[in-house]
């Protein structure tokens, strides 16, 4: 997903299985950073902040509904 259309405060879904809210997008670098708030193959990432690539985001939780994600947020 591109770092242009992820907003701060978003929770997405990353190519490893794992829920992130997104805390800063930078899209001149394509990375974002992020607060881990689930990992189930990591348990240790929860509550951990990392910087990855925008490619690493995979869908997009619209509202506090984790149970589905869309290709791009609204």
């Amino acid at each position: 997903m591109k770092a242009e259309h992820l907003i701060v405060g978003s929770k997405v879904q990353l190519d490893n299985g794992a829920t992130a809210e997104i805390l800063e997008v930078h899209p001149g670098d394509h990375t974002v950073l992020l607060r881990y708030l689930n990992s189930p193959f990591e348990p240790a990432l929860v509550g951990t902040q990392n910087r990855c690539s925008e490619d690493e985001v995979t869908g997009f939780y619209e509202g506090d509904d984790l149970g589905h994600t869309t290709g791009q947020p609204a």
